[in-house]
């Protein structure tokens, strides 16, 4: 077992504050580059290893499977133990969901609908309904159908504050939405937290829950939604031991329903909470930093973190005003040109950073015909993958015939294909009894 001084090491003053503070509600407000994960991770650690706290006791909640995994391998690197219950609150979600969800109606081999999934779902809807797609866009209605799932909206309740043609196309998807989901025994993203929720209103299952998991904490706070706050208060109950981090000046989720005034809500229901700020930056220099506290700064809806370094004040900020994206675009070749050309950069050690992704087929077309390579982050998503859908519907479908949605996918991959991946799965045998789709 680790000891404190060990916990501790390479740690400022703030984050030691933070790391060893005793039981009870802590919200760490921690600006970009403060170390806030390390500080999360520590005082799990901390926790595990001068506090007691079983493992199986601790709850750690973040919003990326990349970010649930890496914390979960500090804590047990630091400790020796791994928190079992430890990843995005989605994924917390299902696991309760298949343990206890039968209490609610829920059977443990649910499958869950991915953003594609449901896409699909509700473009076979418009089609049953005869609503072009043209005029009603599956993206749209399903962002309208989250909305109000995530106020716990029914159909029915739904219906009760439609308007005009676009609500009443919403209530009609909403319902046969609902409605096969439940016949082929399906979840959405929304769904898992909802349900949940449902399942936690459950006095005994609720106090089964709070027995094990004695100890909340959660990053990236300020992207937490409706739900997600609800659902924490609830686990947290009486024991009141949460430790939240989070930054509202770093809330870039608005769009799906992340809520930064959660960080509000925290401090006002729980009245005792201690504060502690992390504002040593060890990522940026400090006309960087001069520039980010300026901007930041006129914001006067959360407390603003005035954020400070030790790596020195670094180059000046340049701004070139661009016309047009084409002049733009000229700009970046050139620029890119010169430092790979007189200052001996390589081409790897440049990045390119854009808004939007529309932006980026201008910016492309000009280094193509500069001549410069490059490679496009954050392209399509390994499970969007049209071979990677394609393989996981054939298996949904094996598992759940009823899965209209999988059977109309598998239809248009070919017989070819299809006879491959029978043969595939034939001399492999597979079972698909445990599969978790």
């Amino acid at each position: 077992m680790p000891k404190t001084h060990k916990l501790l090491t390479g740690l400022n003053d703030q984050q030691k504050k933070a790391v060893t503070y005793d039981e009870g509600p802590l919200l760490v407000l921690a600006g970009a580059g403060s170390g806030k994960t390390k500080v999360l991770t520590e005082r799990v650690a901390y926790f595990i290893a001068e506090k007691k706290l079983r493992a199986e006791n601790a709850l750690l909640l973040t919003f990326t499977n990349k970010a649930a995994g890496e914390m979960k391998e500090r804590v047990t690197k630091l400790t020796g133990f791994a928190p079992p219950f430890s990843g995005t609150f989605h994924s917390f979600c299902a696991k309760l969901l298949r343990i206890d969800g039968r209490a609610i109606g829920i059977p443990p081999g649910f499958l869950i609908y991915d953003e594609a999934d449901q896409k699909d779902l509700v473009k076979q809807i418009l089609a049953e309904l005869n609503l072009p797609p043209d005029s009603y866009s599956p993206g749209a209605i399903l962002h309208d159908i989250s909305e109000a799932k995530n106020q716990m909206l029914s159909p029915a309740q739904y219906a009760e504050l439609i308007q005009g043609d676009w609500g009443e196309a919403v209530f009609k998807v909403y319902g046969f939405y609902e409605k096969h989901l439940k016949e082929i025994g399906a979840l959405d993203f929304d769904d898992l937290l909802i349900k949940t929720v449902i399942l936690l209103n459950i006095p005994q299952i609720l106090k089964k829950w709070q027995r094990v998991l004695t100890h909340i904490f959660v990053d990236e706070w300020q992207d937490t939604n409706k739900i997600q706050y609800t659902l924490t208060k609830l686990l947290v109950g009486d024991r009141k031991n949460i430790t939240a981090v989070g930054d509202a000046s770093q809330s870039i989720y608005s769009w799906r329903g992340a809520d930064f005034r959660n960080i509000n809500y925290l401090v006002r229901d729980f009245p005792n909470i201690k504060i502690i700020n992390l504002e040593q930056n060890y990522r940026s220099t400090q006309n960087i930093l001069n520039a980010a506290n300026f901007v930041i700064s006129k914001n006067t809806t959360h407390p603003i973190l005035k954020l400070w370094t030790q790596k020195g004040e670094g180059p000046k900020i340049k701004l070139y005003a661009a016309r047009n994206g084409f002049d733009e675009a000229s700009f970046v070749v050139d620029k890119t040109s010169r430092l790979n050309s007189y200052k001996n950069y390589a081409f790897a050690d440049i990045a390119v950073l854009y808004r939007t992704n529309a932006q980026s087929r201008v910016l492309e077309e000009a280094l193509l015909h500069a001549g410069i390579p490059y490679v496009l982050v954050g392209g399509v998503r390994f499970y969007d993958r049209k071979e990677i859908k394609d393989v996981i519907s054939y298996i949904r479908h094996l598992i759940n015939p009823k899965d209209s949605v999988s059977k109309k996918r598998i239809e248009k991959i070919g017989i070819r294909r299809f006879e491959k991946l029978e043969e595939f799965r034939k001399d492999k045998r597979f079972g698909f009894g445990d599969a978790d789709c």
